[in-house]
Formats: C-alpha cells, sequence, structure tokens
C-alpha cells in the first residue's frame, strides 16, 4: 500500500466505535428518530426525483446512513426520553455512523484490505442508488415471463402464490402501493386507510384482502420483529458492525406506539418486490430447487435480451462433447462474436462485508464463468464441429452476466481475475439491459472498443455505456404495462 493510502487510512476519520453511534441514536425517543429519518428520506427521494430543487441537508444525510440511524434507533432505542430530534440532531447521527471505524482504517496493510474497503462500501452505498424502474420491471420480466418460456416446473405462478400469498404482479402492486403511500404521508402507512372512500379506486385495482394479509406477512413488523432478525444477523467483530444486515430490507414498516406503520426509507418496500427480495423469498420458500430453476429461468431471460440485437446467429447450450456444453450463449453479430455466460449467484453476505468468502465467491462463479467463455472461443477458433457454423474471422468478446451487480468487482483493485485469452466483461443484467439498446452506436463494436480501452475496460460496464444514446428497453416496458398502478410514471415510481 502507497504512503497516501495509509495515511488517508489514518487521519480521514476521527474513529468512532459503533456502539458510540448507538448511543448517540439513543438520545432520541425511537418514535421521533424513525419520523425524523422518514421525513428526510422522503425529502431526498423528492430531489432526486425532481420534486424539488434540493434538501436542507449536508452530505452526511443519504439514504443509506438513514437507514443505518433507523436500525439502531429500533434495536437499541426506545420511547422514554425526552430530547426531540432537530435536523441537527439529525446530521449528527448521519455524521456519527459515516465515521464509524472499519476493518480498512484499522488495519490498512492487511492483506486484500483495500478490495474488501471498495466491496463493502458498494454494498453499504450503492443499492439506493439503483433506478426503480429497472428493478421492479425486472421481477415480471424474469420471475413470470421468462419463466413462461422455460421447461422448469419449480417456479410457476403457483410457487409464487404459496410464497407470497398473492400472484407476482399483485405483490408488485402491494409495494407500490406501500412505498407511494409513505412517500406521500412523511413515511406513514395506515392500514385503517384502506377503509376510506377515496382508497376505492386504488382498490379497484387491487383487493383489500389481497393488500392487508400480504402486507402484514411481507412488509409490517412490530419492533420485536426487527430486533429479533437483526439479533440473528448480528456480526460480532466490532469493526464489522457497521455492515450489518439492516432488517428494513425483510420489515421496511415498523410499528409504531399509535399502531400506524411508518417506513423510515421507503424505498425498502420496492427492494422486497425486486428480484434481490424475492429471490432471498423464493429461497425460504423452496430451497436449492429454487435457485437451481432460478438458474435455468435466468439464462432464458438474458436470451431474450440478447434477442434485441437481431443477431446473424443465436446459440444455446450447445453440446460439443458428450456431457460438455459451451457457453450459455452464443451470439453472431456483424463485427463481433459474444460468448455469454450467466450466473443468477449473487454474492453471499459474508463476501458482501469483504470476508474472505470474497475471493471463494468470486472464484466460484464469475471465475468460473471465464473459464467457460475461454474454453468456447478456444472451440470457435480451432473450428470445433459443433460450432463450425460461427464466424471465427471476428473479434471475440466475452461477458459474464450477474442477476444481482457485483460492485466493483470488474476492477483489478478488487478482483484479480484468472488470466484469459478471450477480453471478458463483467456485467449485471441492469447493465445488460441498457447495453442492447444502445442507439447511436453498433453494440458489437461498442463492445470491442472496450475492451481494447485498457482504462475503460475496467470501469463498471453501466458507466461506459451511460456515455451513449439508448432506446427504451422492450422487454421491460412490455414487464411493467401488466402491473396495478401501472400509470405512476415509470421513471418516478419511488
Amino acid at each position: 500500500m502507497t504512503p497516501d493510502v495509509e495515511s488517508w487510512a489514518a487521519t480521514v476519520r476521527r474513529l468512532i466505535r459503533y456502539d458510540e453511534f448507538v448511543q448517540r441514536v439513543r438520545r432520541h425517543r425511537t418514535t421521533d428518530v424513525l419520523e425524523a429519518v422518514a421525513a428526510a428520506s422522503v425529502v431526498l427521494t423528492e430531489r432526486d426525483y425532481g420534486d424539488r430543487r434540493d434538501a436542507p441537508f449536508t452530505d452526511n444525510v443519504q439514504q443509506w446512513s438513514l437507514s443505518a440511524v433507523a436500525k439502531a434507533a429500533i434495536v437499541a432505542g426506545n420511547d422514554h426520553r425526552s430530547h426531540a430530534v432537530t435536523e441537527d440532531d439529525l446530521e449528527r447521527m448521519c455524521e456519527t455512523f459515516i465515521n464509524v471505524e472499519e476493518p480498512f482504517t484499522h488495519e490498512p496493510n492487511a492483506p486484500g484490505s483495500l478490495a474488501a474497503f471498495l466491496i463493502r462500501t458498494a454494498y453499504e452505498q450503492f443499492p439506493s442508488q439503483l433506478s426503480v424502474f429497472e428493478e421492479l420491471a425486472r421481477t415480471q420480466a424474469l420471475l413470470a415471463d421468462a419463466v413462461s418460456k422455460t421447461a422448469q416446473n419449480v417456479i410457476t405462478p403457483a410457487f409464487w402464490d404459496d410464497a407470497l400469498g398473492c400472484s407476482l404482479t399483485d405483490f408488485v402492486g402491494v409495494g407500490l402501493l406501500l412505498n407511494i403511500g409513505a412517500l406521500k404521508n412523511g413515511g406513514y402507512y395506515d392500514p385503517g386507510w384502506l377503509s376510506q372512500p377515496n382508497f376505492g379506486p386504488v382498490l379497484d385495482h387491487l383487493p383489500k384482502d389481497v393488500i392487508e394479509p400480504v402486507a402484514a406477512r411481507h412488509f409490517l413488523a412490530s419492533r420485536e420483529m426487527f430486533r429479533r432478525t437483526a439479533h440473528l444477523h448480528s456480526i460480532e467483530d466490532r469493526y464489522l458492525r457497521r455492515f450489518e444486515f439492516n432488517p428494513l430490507a425483510v420489515h421496511p414498516f415498523v410499528q409504531q406506539p399509535d399502531g400506524r406503520y411508518i417506513g423510515p426509507s421507503p424505498r425498502y418496500a420496492l427492494t422486497r418486490t425486486s428480484p434481490t427480495g424475492l429471490y432471498y423469498i423464493g429461497l425460504e420458500h423452496g430451497g436449492t430447487t429454487f435457485s437451481q430453476a432460478l438458474g435455468a429461468v435466468f439464462e432464458q431471460y438474458i436470451g431474450a435480451q440478447l434477442g434485441l440485437l437481431h443477431p446473424e446467429i443465436t446459440l444455446h447450450d450447445v453440446e460439443y462433447e458428450r456431457g460438455k456444453k459451451a457457453a450459455d450463449w452464443i451470439v453472431v453479430l456483424p463485427k463481433a462474436v459474444l460468448i455469454v455466460e450467466v450466473k443468477a449467484t449473487p454474492l453471499t453476505a459474508a463476501a458482501r462485508v469483504g470476508t474472505e468468502r470474497l475471493a471463494e465467491d468470486l472464484d466460484r462463479a464469475p471465475g468460473r464463468a471465464i473459464e467457460q467463455i475461454d474454453q468456447t472461443s478456444a472451440l470457435i477458433k480451432q473450428r470445433h464441429r459443433a460450432l463450425s457454423n460461427v464466424p471465427a474471422d471476428r473479434p471475440i468478446v466475452g461477458l459474464v452476466v450477474t442477476l444481482e451487480p457485483y460492485f466493483q468487482c470488474n476492477s483489478d483493485l478488487v478482483w484479480a481475475r484468472p488470466e484469459s485469452e478471450t477480453p471478458i466483461v463483467l456485467a449485471a443484467s441492469r447493465e445488460l439491459e441498457a447495453l442492447v439498446t444502445i442507439a447511436d452506436a453498433g453494440v458489437d463494436e461498442f463492445l470491442v472498443d472496450l475492451v481494447r480501452d485498457e482504462e475503460l475496460s475496467r470501469w463498471s460496464l453501466g458507466r461506459a455505456v451511460a456515455k451513449h444514446q439508448c432506446r427504451r428497453n422492450p422487454i421491460l416496458d412490455q414487464a411493467w404495462s401488466r402491473y396495478p398502478f401501472r400509470s405512476v410514471d415509470q421513471n418516478t415510481a419511488a
């Protein structure tokens, strides 16, 4: 590690123990903290979607720091306090959290410490920055539309009915209802709203006998239930405590003393209905049979996205020897051949906080995918009879497509990936969804130029695609059109 980085690690923060942060939050009534957090989260959302010009906070107040304050208040706080929560108090709580110690500031020279720091920071901050439309539209496009085109019989409409207590589309509808209601009411959701006459138009789209049990089962929780979930995911390492799982991901709304429910960060109601949230619901309901079936469904989904490129040739799961298959997809475009390997498995919780599991997870999923792409590339160049219709005179580019983003993992700073004869880019599903809609350049030319650029090729694919003009993705648009409340503007659904 360079002296500059060592100096930064030693001085950038006045280090604070996580317990000190918790004590700072506990000065105030839990009810008041949650109301202040929710109000600030609503303001930030309004700013992000153009409903207001700015927010009356410093940069310390972010969705991710607010969520951490809410968690600390619910887990460790109570309502037997007398200090009101001012804007300055909220600023100080968020600032204190940002300055909580973490492993990199403790041991900056430890092997892999920089990579682990980048991963932790990314998974702490980036998820709340993902645009909502793609996340929700992908739920329908992947877990319903693509499902109908696969031979697997695990993930079916009946599976979701059992796991969710309603259809997939209604589940997203409940999440949208809770999110939008909270954004319009200072973070609050009151079950009593459903009995009001003005909610008649809502109930025309989504019946009360669907909303109430589904909300209670998947979105609403008591403070005690929230604390139990937090305890199940607690981390003993003092330097990793700030990165513990936040139960808002599974309990987006928590009951207040007056019986109403508050969403400290209403965005979590939508995260619950995204493929990320549904992956864990499906895994809990169906176990490994679900995760195995999801692999086949995700392959189908990525194949549909690749079809938007109108390739000359598309090959899927070609068996080149008995029991041996080439990469998932081979797509022949006018100026390049794309070899695409698909991996639906997300990073484990231990990997996301930068433990030794990170290297294991990367080798297990994208690392193995790189090997499969290289093997397929060699078969093409050797003119193997199973792939004889694939041109061997065009540049070959490999894409490893993951369901969830593997934040920062395309960078050498995080992952010293296996040596490869084929230039390969790591892409999340949302990045591929954008890639296939590039309108001001050929996608094949774009990718060839990208992998030849030593610096740009180590960026996230999304950053590179963002430099180009893109059309709307018709698969996502069609999926969105199936939802209740679909008249909500697609770009401002949150």
